[in-house]
C-alpha cells in the first residue's frame, strides 16, 4: 500500500516465481479507499488463472485468498472477515555465535536448502511419489529371541483384498545373504540371510514378506501370518558362552557358531 495514494500492489510466490494480483489489488484499493463490500474472492480466483494447469493450484489459490483477506481486515481494523491479528505480538530471535565471514561460512545461520518448499507444501516426500503399478511390500518380523520355526501360515493374511503374494526363504534361492557380493576392504562382513530359515535368532528378524497393492494393506495382512515356535535356550552371560563355545582347528580360540555355521561371537579361552 502507498501511503498518501491509496493503490497497492499484492503478489504472492508462486511457483518459484512471484506473482502479481492485479485485479485483486483493484479490488483491494476499492474496499480500503470507499469501503466497498466487492467480493475479494472472486478477484484471487481470476488472477490465480495463469496457473490452473499447475499442481496443487487450489491450495495455493486458498491459502492467497485466505492471507489476502485476512490482511485487508487487519488493515481496515476489522475483525469479523479476518483473524485476531495482535500488533507487535511475535518478537522474532535467533541466537547464534557470530563468525568471521572473512574466513569461513561455518557459524552462519543459513535457512534449509528446501525451506521455501516446506513452508508453502510444495516439498515431495517418498509417500508422495506416485509410480505406475507400484507394488508394496510389508515385513513379517520374528517375535521371538531364540526359536525354532515349526509353521508358517500365511492364508489369512492372502485372503485380504489387495493382498498378491507372501515370500520367504523357501522363495529365494539357498544362501541368500542381505549382502550380495562380499568386500574383501570390508572387516565384518554381513552375512545375515534375507528371510529366517528354520531359526530366528533376534526379536525382529525377518521371517517373510506380504506383497499388495499399497503400504497400508501391506503392513495390515503382515500382522495375520500365523508363525508357530519353539523356543531355544538363550546365551545371556559370558560363562554359558564359554561352555557351549566350539573349538576351531584346535586352536586356543573359541567361536560359537549358530545355523549354519554363522559366528555370533569370539573370544580367547
Amino acid at each position: 500500500m502507498r501511503r498518501g495514494t491509496g493503490s497497492c500492489r499484492i503478489a504472492v510466490g508462486a511457483y518459484h516465481k512471484p506473482l502479481l494480483l492485479q485485479k485483486t489489488a483493484q479490488i483491494a484499493e476499492l474496499r480500503l479507499k470507499s469501503g466497498s463490500s466487492a467480493d475479494i474472492s472472486t478477484a484471487v480466483e481470476a488472477d490465480f488463472e495463469v496457473f490452473s494447469d499447475q499442481k496443487d493450484v487450489d491450495y495455493k489459490r486458498s491459502i492467497a485468498k485466505a492471507a489476502v483477506i485476512d490482511m485487508l481486515s487487519v488493515l481496515a481494523g476489522e475483525e469479523r472477515d479476518g483473524l485476531d491479528v495482535a500488533r507487535n505480538a511475535l518478537e522474532p530471535l535467533q541466537l547464534y555465535k557470530a563468525a568471521d565471514d572473512s574466513i569461513t561460512p561455518v557459524g552462519r545461520p543459513l535457512r534449509h536448502a528446501a525451506a521455501d518448499r516446506h513452508t508453502t507444501g510444495e516439498a515431495q516426500y517418498v509417500d508422495d511419489v506416485k509410480i505406475h503399478d507400484l507394488k508394496h511390500a510389508a515385513l513379517v518380523h520374528s517375535t521371538e529371541a531364540h526359536a525354532r520355526i515349526l509353521s508358517i501360515d500365511p492364508s489369512e493374511a492372502l485372503a485380504v483384498e489387495g493382498v498378491l503374494a507372501y515370500v520367504d526363504a523357501t522363495d529365494l534361492p539357498p544362501g541368500g545373504l542381505l549382502r550380495p557380493c562380499q568386500q574383501p576392504f570390508i572387516h565384518l562382513q554381513d552375512n545375515a540371510p534375507v528371510f529366517a530359515e528354520g531359526v530366528v535368532e533376534m526379536v525382529g528378524q525377518p521371517i517373510g514378506c506380504i506383497v499388495a497393492e499399497d503400504v497400508q494393506t501391506a503392513r495390515r495382512a503382515a500382522k495375520l501370518v500365523r508363525v508357530e515356535y519353539e523356543r531355544l535356550p538363550a546365551i545371556l552371560t559370558m560363562e554359558v558362552t564359554a561352555i557351549n563355545a566350539i573349538p576351531q582347528n584346535g586352536g586356543d580360540s573359541a567361536q560359537l557358531s549358530g545355523r549354519n555355521g554363522r559366528k555370533h561371537a569370539s573370544r580367547d579361552l
